[in-house]
């Protein structure tokens, strides 16, 4: 009697109520589950947004502040009277002279060309002060028949710089091949090949003879274009001074440009052109440029979107995040 009296007061669950436990805790495994990879998403899709902006945002600075600064030839505005004396007129200072050209809607010339159809390129060429270490300009205190050039102080030129001597009326642009620091000597052999940087000097002879009122600069060069970058992205690339381009920004996928030309010498410009329009690139006076940048990331989008870039709507195939990043800079020297 006593044993069947404590198997009657004996509880628990039934199956049933197990089966109904476990049926809502998936359902809440799932809730949480489904709040977890949604809150991943969003947190994805806003980290991928921000760096899309981040990067357009650097992009465009660099663009803005090069092409702000580009044409600066020394002392004077006309520049020409610019003599290039470098040995291989091909790129960067064939047209040392115009401080900035483009290209409109490249096409592509063969296997080596590594730029992407259908976007801009655009070139700049200026010049900076040389100074010393002390901020003092560095002045020239002799120039003789050995192709050599004296100066006040030479801790800041190298070997290989592109350099620029001017006094206000003329200017010569030749490359540096030899210098001595501690003789603050700065060596311009002419000639090409084995021993010599690339591209050299054509003569040893400037167009005129410098006296100490004259200046020493320093030119750069600057291309920006759209190639396809180690990761297989479309990429804004930057080529300087040597020539060998480098990967800068990724994800920029077109760039494109418009120039403001100034047809009347007022200082505003009268229209905006594509590169391949332009008939008289010393009359740009402003540049309207717009980058297209998209996510490196894929399907962060439930469906393709489509957008408007350049006058045309495009939806594409894939499903990226674009954002279109756009300025008008004025070309500063161009309005001295």
């Amino acid at each position: 009697m006593k044993t069947t009296q404590f198997r009657q007061s004996e509880t628990g669950f039934s199956i049933i109520e197990i089966m109904i436990a476990m049926l809502i805790g998936i359902f809440l495994l799932g809730g949480l589950m489904q709040m977890f990879v949604s809150s991943k998403q969003t947190y994805k899709l806003q980290d991928t947004v921000s760096r899309l902006q981040e990067n357009g945002r650097f992009a465009m600075d660099f663009l803005i502040r090069d092409i702000r600064g580009t044409g600066a030839w020394g002392c004077f505005s006309n520049s020409v009277n610019i003599t290039n004396l470098l040995n291989d007129k091909d790129e960067p200072f064939k047209s040392a002279y115009i401080g900035i050209q483009g290209e409109n809607n490249h096409v592509s010339t063969g296997t080596t060309d590594k730029v992407l159809a259908g976007t801009d390129v655009i070139s700049l060429r200026s010049t900076s002060a040389l100074v010393d270490a002390n901020g003092a300009d560095i002045m020239i205190n002799k120039i003789d028949n050995s192709a050599s050039l004296h100066v006040s102080a030479n801790d800041t030129v190298k070997e290989k710089d592109i350099l620029f001597v001017s006094d206000c009326a003329d200017g010569n642009l030749f490359q540096a091949t030899k210098v001595n620091p501690s003789g603050e000597e700065i060596t311009h052999s002419p000639g090409k090949g084995a021993g010599l940087p690339t591209p050299g000097n054509k003569e040893k002879d400037f167009t005129k003879e410098y006296g100490n009122d004259a200046r020493l600069y320093k030119a750069s060069f600057v291309r920006y274009e759209i190639r396809t970058g180690e990761s297989g992205q479309p990429s804004l690339f930057k080529t300087e001074n040597d020539g060998t381009a480098q990967e800068f920004i990724e994800g920029v996928e077109n760039m494109q440009i418009e120039y403001g030309e100034d047809i009347d010498a007022d200082g505003t410009p009268n229209r905006y052109q594509t590169a391949d329009k332009i008939g008289n690139w010393q009359q740009v006076v402003s540049v309207k440029i717009s980058l297209l940048v998209r996510s490196l990331e894929d399907n962060l989008a439930n469906a393709p979107i489509a957008y408007t870039y350049n006058s045309a709507t495009v939806t594409p195939t894939d499903k990226r995040i674009r954002r279109i990043f756009s300025s008008v800079i004025a070309v500063r020297n161009r309005l001295i």
